[in-house]
């Protein structure tokens, strides 16, 4: 896919009409995501990146560290599929939201990679923590009811948080 993102942008600078912005940004902005979520498929894991390619659970691709990884954050139980609604949260987003948890896990085990696959675990954690930089699932129990300044009433809530950053 063709990065169209600067084209529009020339478009829109030279017509001068916000109205033409207004309609051509969020357009070139998903058009960009979208080839960015594309982009992160790993050419040598069958779990890395946009669905799977996995024959079976235990079937790895040669980078088989980097793609236990991404196999173990595919099944993670707490997630919600792009323009899907659970826990009373709608996804809007192009990519499956996950809990922060397992977005936990995912960022510990990238990092935990060694050797030769090293460099492709930095290439996952870069481009899906910096570029997608999704939000996560959390659990949260607040009060919703004081009197006198002590909680006489919780309610628990999943919640969106925004994610972290791959550093």
């Amino acid at each position: 896919m063709v990065n169209i993102f600067p084209t529009l942008l020339i478009v829109c600078l030279f017509t001068g009409s916000k109205a033409s912005w207004d309609v051509i940004y969020p357009i070139a902005v998903f058009m960009y995501c979208m080839h960015l979520k594309n982009a992160i498929d790993v050419s040598d894991t069958k779990w890395c990146g946009k669905g799977d390619r996995a024959n079976n659970y235990d079937d790895l691709g040669s980078l088989d560290q980097l793609d236990s990884c991404c196999r173990t954050h595919d099944y993670c139980p707490i997630s919600i599929k792009p323009f899907d609604t659970k826990y009373g949260i709608l996804n809007i987003g192009i990519s499956t939201v996950s809990s922060c948890d397992c977005e936990d896990d995912f960022f510990n085990c990238l990092k935990s990679v060694d050797g030769s696959q090293k460099n492709d675990a930095i290439a996952v954690g870069i481009s899906y923590f910096n570029v997608l930089h999704l939000k996560c699932i959390k659990k949260e129990t607040k009060c919703v009811l004081k009197i006198w300044g002590r909680c006489v009433h919780k309610s628990s809530g999943y919640n969106l948080f925004s994610g972290r950053w791959w550093t």
